[in-house]
């Protein structure tokens, strides 16, 4: 009698697998599209199917703006054709449209590039709502060069120094594009529960001259005197009042986050000190004075 195991070896045929032939590969360039195009359609997909909560995301805006250390991030000022410009920060701009959700943002270099003005960097930046299809592309020119008060025209040579430069520009781009996309309501309502929330810890925590003479401190640190200050401000620092403070707090965010420079507020050599030497002595005196 032969035994089970027997039977089936003599009748298992062993084959060998030839491994299939594949195509050509294809260069990176037709790779890389054809996965962008499908990850595009898979949030495409993605959006029509998970609908948006608008409550949640009020909600949501109402709670990180309620936070000091976020409120004080939320509003910039710059001066743009003479007269002080305010609005939302990047930085809330992302947070709205991370809690609306569906919405993709970015930026890319297309070019380098010069000509009569000099050498330039040609980007874009856009904002795309995936559930409404409202897509925003805006194009924008960086030129290699500065324009400070002080120093006038200065171009830009270090590698570094053009990457930050683009990134300021790619910034304001980007937040230009999502204001397109996101309902404006919203962004009014993060800005007015911000002020409310840097008002109400000006003048529930320290006394008011103490918070002045900090950010003086704050302030030189980025080289900005005090006299200059109190020309900006149009009064002495003994008379700056918590609306003061919170104004020239949105001044020196921008500065330090990189959304313009301090010369373009005030009649200072932009070489005072480095940003991220002024970054971490920030850092560190808003730490001591627990006033982040």
């Amino acid at each position: 009698m032969n035994n089970w195991s027997d039977d089936v070896n003599q009748n298992m045929k062993l084959t060998t697998i030839q491994p299939t032939q594949l195509p050509a590969p294809k260069n990176y360039q037709e790779v890389e599209q054809a996965r962008a195009i499908a990850e595009i359609q898979g949030a495409l997909v993605s959006a029509q199917v998970c609908p948006r909560d608008i409550q949640y995301t009020e909600r949501m805006i109402e709670n990180e703006c309620s936070l000091p250390e976020f409120a004080a991030l939320v509003e910039y000022k710059l001066p743009v054709g003479g007269k002080d410009h305010y609005g939302a920060s990047i930085r809330t701009m992302e947070m709205i449209a991370g809690y609306y959700g569906n919405i993709r943002s970015g930026y890319e270099e297309i070019r380098w590039g010069k000509d009569d003005q000099g050498t330039f960097t040609d980007c874009k930046a856009i904002a795309w709502d995936l559930k409404t299809n409202n897509f925003q592309f805006i194009p924008f020119r960086v030129y290699h060069f500065i324009i400070t008060k002080k120093e006038g025209k200065k171009e830009i040579k270090d590698p570094f120094e053009i990457s930050r430069l683009i990134r300021n520009h790619a910034a304001r781009a980007q937040r230009e594009a999502l204001k397109k996309v996101i309902p404006r309501y919203l962004v009014q309502k993060a800005i007015k529960i911000a002020r409310e929330t840097v008002l109400a810890k000006i003048k529930s925590g320290q006394s008011l001259p103490e918070i002045v003479r900090n950010m003086l401190k704050q302030f030189a640190i980025l080289g900005v005197k005090q006299d200059q200050l109190e020309k900006y401000v149009g009064t002495t620092y003994e008379n700056f009042t918590a609306e003061h403070v919170a104004d020239l707090r949105a001044v020196y965010r921008s500065i330090v986050e990189d959304e313009c420079d301090a010369s373009e507020f005030f009649d200072i050599d932009n070489k005072s000190k480095s940003k991220p030497k002024a970054k971490a002595e920030l850092d560190d005196l808003l730490k001591e004075t627990g006033d982040a």
